[in-house]
């Protein structure tokens, strides 16, 4: 379960952090910086779907047809949360929301895709 979690979502967030870094621009507001980093996240939580819904484990505990439902879900709403943090980014709102609900979404995308893994590891999904 942790070597899954640090494959599929450890190792690629640590890439965007270090690329966030790299291309850090002191010129551009923290704010801009900070809703590019949760729309980030949410795409980086779209990549991470298609990895954890091949998971054979995974296939074996929830079956064809729950595999099929969970990968299904999982995309939508990693989509339309990265939908929503554009949406959030191109806003009006104050700038300061605009990052922090940005990063908030972002968060909560690859807190989804890494509450499916740990939750396939630990509770044993055959009692859905």
């Amino acid at each position: 379960m942790l070597l899954s979690l640090a494959a599929h979502v450890g190792v690629p967030l640590t890439a965007l952090f270090v690329v966030s870094v790299i291309g850090f621009q002191a010129t551009m507001p923290i704010v801009e910086q900070a809703c590019r980093l949760g729309t980030h996240l949410c795409i980086l939580a779209i990549g991470a779907t298609g990895a954890v819904l091949t998971d054979p484990k995974l296939l074996r505990d929830l079956g064809a047809e729950w595999m099929a439902m969970l990968s299904i879900l999982a995309v939508l709403a990693t989509v339309g949360l990265a939908a929503v943090a554009i949406k959030v980014h191109e806003s009006k709102m104050a700038d300061i929301l605009k990052a922090a609900a940005s990063v908030f979404l972002g968060l909560l995308a690859v807190g989804l895709i890494s509450g499916i893994i740990v939750g396939s590891g630990t509770t044993g999904w055959e009692h859905l």
